[in-house]
C-alpha cells in the first residue's frame, strides 16, 4: 500500500527576533490570513545568557503556535547571506571618526541559536503529541520571502510590506483592521505572514518536485 498523501491544513509563518517576534496562521486550501500576533521578550531576560532567552522566546513562539488545528506546515525566516553591520573606529592617520561596515557575527550566532531552539520544539513529527501536527518545516530565505510576496526575489522592503499588506486587507479585512490599530507590532505580523507566503510556494515547490 502506498503512502497516504496528507495535505496541510494551516501554514504558520514566524519571523524570529528576541526582541518581538511575529507570528502569522494562514489556512492552507483558501490561503486566507487567519490569525496574528507577537512574542515578546520578557525584559528581565535581556541579560540572561542567549541560551536562555532563546529558549524563552521559543517556548512563547510554541504556546502560540498551539492556536493552529489539524496538520500544519512550520516556516521560520532563514538567515540573510551576511548580517552587517555599521560600526565607528577613528582612522589611524588623520584621527578622525570613520564609519565601516562588517559581519555582524553575534547577531548570526544568536539568530541561529533562536532558529535551533524553535525547531526543537516545532520539527515535523505526528501522532497524539502536546501541539499542532508538524508535516513539514522550511526557513525560507528573506529572497524567497520577497519572490512569494512580490514575485521578485530582489524586491525592495518597502514593495513587499506592502503587497503583503495588500493581500491581507483583501482576504481578511477584519483581522487587517485590528492588525493596523497595532502599529507597535504591525510590522512584526506583517513579516510573519510573508514568511507563511513563502513557505506555502517552497512547500508546493517540493512537492511538485516530488511527484516528478
Amino acid at each position: 500500500m502506498g503512502a497516504v498523501d496528507v495535505t496541510p491544513e494551516m501554514i504558520v509563518g514566524i519571523d524570529a527576533s528576541y526582541s518581538m517576534s511575529g507570528i502569522a496562521m494562514v489556512d492552507f486550501r483558501s490561503m486566507k490570513p487567519i490569525y496574528s500576533a507577537v512574542v515578546r521578550e520578557h525584559k528581565s531576560l535581556k541579560d540572561e545568557p542567549i541560551y536562555s532567552r532563546a529558549g524563552a522566546m521559543a517556548a512563547g513562539i510554541f504556546s502560540e503556535a498551539l492556536h493552529a488545528r489539524g496538520v500544519v506546515l512550520i516556516g521560520v525566516e532563514g538567515p540573510a547571506p551576511m548580517a552587517k553591520i555599521t560600526m565607528t573606529r577613528r582612522n589611524k592617520v588623520t584621527g578622525e571618526p570613520e564609519e565601516f561596515t562588517t559581519v555582524n557575527t553575534k547577531t548570526i550566532e544568536q539568530l541561529a541559536r533562536l532558529r535551533q531552539a524553535i525547531h526543537t520544539l516545532l520539527r515535523p513529527r505526528h501522532g497524539p503529541i502536546l501541539g499542532p501536527e508538524v508535516l513539514d518545516y522550511f526557513e525560507p530565505t528573506p529572497n524567497q520571502v520577497k519572490k512569494a510576496a512580490t514575485g521578485k526575489g530582489n524586491a525592495k522592503k518597502d514593495h513587499v510590506v506592502h503587497s503583503v499588506r495588500a493581500w491581507i486587507r483583501g482576504a481578511n479585512p477584519e483581522m487587517y483592521e485590528i492588525m493596523s490599530k497595532h502599529k507597535n507590532r504591525l510590522e512584526a505580523m506583517t513579516d510573519a505572514f510573508g514568511v507563511a507566503l513563502a513557505t506555502a510556494a517552497l512547500y508546493n515547490e517540493k512537492r511538485i518536485g516530488g511527484l516528478g
